[in-house]
C-alpha cells in the first residue's frame, strides 16, 4: 500500500507549523489513515501534556504523533515523533505501513527524537524526557543550579588570630547531608518504582503463562475427547458393517444350502424316474444286448486265425542292376494246387458258378488283360510252404429280430441329468437268449487271365514270391 501525502498536504503542513510554533497553544497532533487507504490525514490536536497525547492514541490503528516537550536540562522546546502501531492492528496492515515512517519523518521534519511504540508502557514520560535530554548534547540546567555567593575580599594578611565559628561549619555540613539524603531518597524511590514495575510485569507474565497453560490443557482435553468420540463412532460403524456382512453371508449360505438341497432332491427324483423307466424298458424287450455281445465275442475268438509270417527281405549287394532274362514260368502243377486250394476255401462259390452259367468265370478268349512287364528282379529265396486250407465257412444263422432300439439307452434331457444319473446302480437284464448274428462272407469271383488262371491265384503267387 503506497502512502498518499498530496491529498491532505496543506492541512498536515499547517498543523505541523502550529505545533512547531513555541507561542502556539497546541502542543501535540495525531495523524492517521483514511479507512483502508494510504491517504494520510489529521486526526486530532491538543494543548495538554505528553500523557494526554498518549491517552488519545488508538490501540487498533496505525498512527503518527508529533509533540512538543520541554528539555529538562536547558528548558528549551524539543519535538518528538511517535510511530504508533497498536497491538490490535492487523499484522498485514503493520507490514504494509512499515516503510511509511521515513516519508512521514521527511514531511514532519525537525523532530529531535523518533519513538516506535506499541502500547502505553513504551511511552513513559520520564524515559521520553531522558531521551530528549541526551539528544540535546548538554547535561546541565540553568534553571536548577543556584547562584554561588561571591566571597568577600579578605583583609590584609597579618598575624591576627581569627576565631573559628563552629555554628557556621555545622550549618554547612547539615545542608550537605540534607541534599545527600534527598538525593538518596530520590534514588531509592526510583529503584522502588522500577522494582514495582518489574514485579507487576512479572506477575502479568506469570498470569499469562498460567492462562496459556490452562488453555492448552483444555484444548488437549477437547481434542482427546473428540478423537475418542470419533474412534468410538468408527468402531460402531465397523461393528455394524461386520454384523450386516455376517448376516448377509449367513442368508446367502442358507439360500445356497436350500438351492443345493432342492437340486439334490430334484436330481434324486429324476434318477429314480430314469431308473424306473430303464427297468420298464428292460422288462419289455425280448433280447438282452449283453448276452448277444458275449456270444459275438465267443464266436470271434473261435474264428480267429493266426496271421501269416511276414516275408523275408532280400539282402541286395551294392552292385548296379543288370538286365536279366525273365524267369521261367512255374509248372502248371503249382497253378493246379492254387486252384485246388481256392476250391477248398470257397466250394459254395464254385457251385454257384456251375449252377449259373451267366456268372461263369470269363475265359481268356473273352477277356484278355495285358499288363506291362517289368524287369525281372534278382533271384529270390525259396518261397515259404503253402498255407493250410481255411476251415469251411459256418452256416449263417437266421437274423435276429431288430434289437437296436432296445440296445440304445434313452438319451438324457440335459447334461445335468446325465451327470446326476447313478451309473453304479445295477441294471435289470433280461435272461433271454440272443441268437448270434453273422454276416455271410462275400466271395469275389476269380477272374481268369490269359493263361487260364484266376487273378486270385496270381495274387497268391505274387504274395508267396515276395
Amino acid at each position: 500500500m503506497a502512502l498518499d501525502l498530496r491529498k491532505n498536504k496543506e492541512a498536515i503542513i499547517s498543523t505541523w507549523k502550529d505545533i512547531s510554533n513555541v507561542d502556539s497553544a497546541n502542543t501535540w497532533a495525531i495523524f492517521g489513515y483514511e479507512g483502508q487507504t494510504g491517504v494520510l490525514k489529521v486526526v486530532e490536536t491538543g494543548d495538554g501534556d505528553f500523557e494526554e497525547m498518549v491517552d488519545s492514541l488508538n490501540s487498533g490503528k496505525i498512527q503518527y504523533a508529533y509533540c512538543r516537550v520541554t528539555d529538562p536540562n536547558t528548558g528549551l522546546a524539543k519535538f518528538v515523533l511517535v510511530n504508533w502501531q497498536g497491538d490490535g492492528a492487523p499484522d498485514t496492515l503493520k507490514g504494509r505501513c512499515a516503510s511509511h515512517v521515513r516519508d512521514v519523518a521527511a514531511l514532519l521534519r525537525g523532530a529531535h527524537v523518533t519513538v516506535n511504540a506499541r502500547d502505553e508502557a513504551d511511552l513513559d514520560t520520564d524515559d521520553i524526557l531522558k531521551q530528549v535530554a541526551k539528544s540535546s548534547g548538554s547535561n546541565y540546567s540553568v534553571h536548577k543550579e543556584k547562584a554561588v555567593k561571591m566571597e568577600e575580599a579578605s583583609g590584609p594578611i597579618g598575624s591576627v588570630y581569627k576565631k573559628t565559628l563552629p555554628a557556621a561549619e555545622i550549618k554547612i555540613r547539615e545542608r550537605d547531608q540534607f541534599w545527600e539524603k534527598t538525593e538518596k531518597e530520590e534514588d531509592d524511590r526510583k529503584k522502588a518504582e522500577l522494582q514495582s514495575k518489574r514485579a507487576v510485569q512479572q506477575k502479568m507474565d506469570k498470569d499469562r503463562r498460567e492462562r496459556e497453560l490452562i488453555e492448552a490443557q483444555e484444548r488437549e482435553k477437547r481434542i482427546l475427547q473428540h478423537s475418542t468420540q470419533v474412534k468410538q463412532q468408527r468402531d460402531a460403524e465397523a461393528a455394524a458393517a461386520k454384523a450386516s456382512q455376517q448376516s448377509s453371508h449367513a442368508n446367502q449360505q442358507q439360500d445356497n444350502d436350500n438351492d443345493e438341497e432342492e437340486r439334490r432332491t430334484r436330481s434324486e427324483s429324476l434318477r429314480k424316474q430314469r431308473a424306473a423307466e430303464a427297468a420298464q424298458l428292460v422288462k419289455s424287450r425280448e433280447n438282452n444286448p449283453r448276452e448277444m455281445f458275449k456270444q459275438r465275442e465267443r464266436a470271434a475268438s473261435r474264428e480267429e486265425v493266426p496271421p501269416p509270417a511276414p516275408p523275408k527281405k532280400v539282402v541286395r549287394p551294392f552292385n548296379p542292376v543288370k538286365p536279366t532274362p525273365p524267369p521261367p514260368r512255374e509248372p502248371s502243377h503249382r497253378l493246379e494246387e492254387n486252384h485246388h486250394h481256392l476250391q477248398e476255401s470257397h466250394p459254395h462259390r464254385l457251385e454257384e458258378n456251375h449252377h449259373h452259367p451267366k456268372r461263369a468265370i470269363p475265359t481268356a478268349s473273352k477277356r484278355t488283360i495285358t499288363t506291362p512287364r517289368e524287369p525281372s528282379p534278382p533271384p529270390r529265396e525259396p518261397s515259404p510252404p503253402p498255407r493250410e486250407p481255411s476251415p469251411p465257412p459256418r452256416e449263417p444263422n437266421p437274423l435276429a429280430p431288430p434289437v437296436m432300439h432296445s440296445m440304445v439307452p434313452p438319451v438324457p434331457d440335459s447334461d445335468e441329468e446325465e451327470e446326476e444319473q447313478d451309473w453304479d446302480s445295477p441294471v435289470m437284464e433280461d435272461q433271454g437268449d440272443v441268437s448270434s448274428f453273422h454276416q455271410p462272407p462275400q466271395s469275389i469271383p476269380p477272374v481268369a487271365d490269359e493263361d487260364g488262371s484266376s487273378h486270385q491265384a496270381r495274387a497268391l503267387y505274387d504274395y508267396q514270391a515276395g
